[in-house]
Parts: C-alpha cells; sequence; structure tokens
C-alpha cells in the first residue's frame, strides 16, 4: 500500500497524494492563498502551492478591503483580481505546467475523475457596456486563453470591433448564464445551465468529468449562488462525447482566467473585478506506483 507524506502544509492541503491502492492516484490540491500572493510565470510560489499567479494590465492583492467586501463570514484570504481600467487586463492561475492526461477507461474496480471547485465574488464591473470584450472561465484545459483541449465553465461578453478606430465598440452579451464547454484538438460544444451571472453575487463552482470501466462520460455540475442560498447541480453532456478529451497529447491544467478589453470609444474603462476564495481539485486516476517509503 502507499501511503502521502504528511507535512505541516497538509491544514493547507497544498498537494497531497492520499490511496491505499498502488494502481489508483487520489492527488488532491486546495489553497486559500492565505501565505502568499505574488505573481509568478514559471512555477507555484514560495508557500509550496501547486498553483501560481500571472497577469496583465492587472492587480492582484489580498487586503482587508477584500474580506470586508467578500464578507467575512463567507471565506478567508480573499484575492482581489483586477484588471484595472487597461485594455487588454486578465489575471490567470493554474497549477504549474500541462501536467494532467486526458480522460482515460479505467479497469473495474479503478476511477478516472477529475473534479475542481472555487469560490467568486461577482462584483458590478465585470465586463458589460463599458468593456466590450471579456470573459471568465474555469476548470480543465490546456490553455487557459486559447484552450484546444478541456471541460471547463464559462461565462462570455463579446465585443465587435471596429478595424478602422482599432478597438471594440459595442458589447453584446453572449453568455447571460454559466456554460459549460468541452473542447477537444479546436473542436467543442457547450451546455448552459441555466444558472444567471448577475452582479454582487458569490458562486461556489464546482465541475467533475469522468470516464467509468464501460467507456462512459459523465460531467457533474453544482452552482451554489451563496448569496441568495440557491444551488443548482446536474449533470450535463456535449454534442459529442468526441468531444471529451481522451487522447494521450490532451493534456491539461487546472486552471481559473479573468479576462476583459476595454477602452472603446464613447465608454469609460472599468475593470472587470472578481474576487475569489479559493481554489481546488481532486485528480484520481489509473496509476501504478507504490511509493515504497509508505509501504
Amino acid at each position: 500500500m502507499a501511503y502521502s507524506a504528511t507535512s505541516l502544509n497538509d491544514p493547507i492541503l497544498s498537494n497531497t497524494s492520499q490511496s491505499e491502492n498502488p494502481n489508483q492516484l487520489d492527488l488532491l490540491y486546495f489553497t486559500d492563498f492565505v501565505q502568499g500572493v505574488a505573481t509568478s510565470n514559471n512555477g507555484p510560489g514560495i508557500d509550496g502551492t501547486p498553483f501560481y499567479l500571472s497577469q496583465l494590465n492587472s492587480t492582484i492583492s489580498r487586503t482587508a478591503a477584500n474580506t470586508t467586501e467578500y464578507g467575512q463570514s463567507n471565506g478567508h484570504g480573499i484575492l482581489s483580481m483586477d484588471g484595472t481600467s487597461t485594455p487588454s487586463a486578465f489575471q490567470i492561475i493554474q497549477t504549474s505546467g500541462i501536467h494532467i492526461p486526458g480522460l482515460i477507461q479505467p479497469s473495474s474496480g479503478l476511477k478516472t475523475k477529475y473534479e475542481a471547485e472555487t469560490a467568486i465574488f461577482v462584483t458590478n464591473n465585470i465586463y458589460g457596456s463599458a468593456v466590450q470584450y471579456g470573459y471568465f472561465r474555469f476548470g480543465f484545459a490546456n490553455s487557459a486563453s486559447s484552450p484546444s483541449d478541456g471541460v471547463y465553465f464559462q461565462f462570455w461578453v463579446n465585443g465587435v470591433s471596429d478595424p478602422e478606430l482599432g478597438y471594440f465598440v459595442d458589447s453584446t452579451p453572449i453568455n447571460t448564464t454559466w456554460n459549460i464547454v468541452w473542447r477537444k484538438d479546436g473542436t467543442s460544444s457547450s451546455y448552459d445551465t441555466g444558472v444567471l451571472v448577475e452582479f454582487q453575487k458569490i458562486y461556489q463552482l464546482y465541475l467533475g468529468i469522468e470516464q467509468d470501466s464501460a467507456g462512459n462520460f459523465i460531467t457533474t455540475y453544482s452552482i451554489n449562488n451563496k448569496t441568495d442560498s440557491v444551488k443548482t447541480s446536474g449533470t450535463a453532456s456535449p454534442s459529442s462525447n468526441s468531444h471529451y478529451p481522451t487522447g494521450n497529447s490532451d493534456y491539461m491544467t487546472i486552471f481559473w482566467i479573468n479576462l476583459g478589453i476595454g477602452g472603446g470609444a464613447g465608454y469609460p474603462g472599468v475593470s472587470p473585478k472578481i474576487l475569489m476564495d479559493y481554489i481546488g481539485a481532486r485528480i484520481r486516476r489509473p496509476l501504478t506506483r507504490e511509493i515504497l517509503l509508505y509501504s
């Protein structure tokens, strides 16, 4: 049998692998970002968490004001992901490296299931007429900004670009609700959960994707509007199972991105700001590896 190492970071659950089956990986990632918020484009933070942050034209901060705005009884270690008013602003949180393989069919008694969860506060300044283009995504993909393989939540606002002026001049909402996107090799389909994305609300987002030993694919989701105490859970399916990332080349990362482009004519620049409480994931897949130190 194989057990995980125990360390002082275990209460943070930065990354622990706990499985008594030497043929089954059970890996848990979680961070409240209570130890550090410094951005890094090339690796995990100095606190040992497997997630790192990157940004462009943005401000990522953790302050008492963030916790007050989010609600002291609602979260801990709140990050402000603020795009400022500069065009082409984004903030990304993801694990280091594209290291999670596509869903594989397990043998009987084993499990392939990937789960991701986050909690966010949608402020008044997320996209809309003053930000002509933007999106929020969270889940699994090989790229946060240009995914070709993955399964993730998405809220999308698309603008109309004026080639002469060189910027977006109109804002047309593509999504008003939380959607789930499946994408493989650039081909995709989506599912509308029917849950509205509203301002001044806290949303707890959960996404689970799996393939069972019979080759069946399952996507489960939960969207908890904590502000209004309304929880919506269910299963979802793409238009074709071929949209699930499954191949040996379909590697992914756990990611979170908030992007907004502003500065169009007649539109005052505003910041697409989101407050984030935590991010976590659980990865279970067949893996023949017995760690002898803990056997």
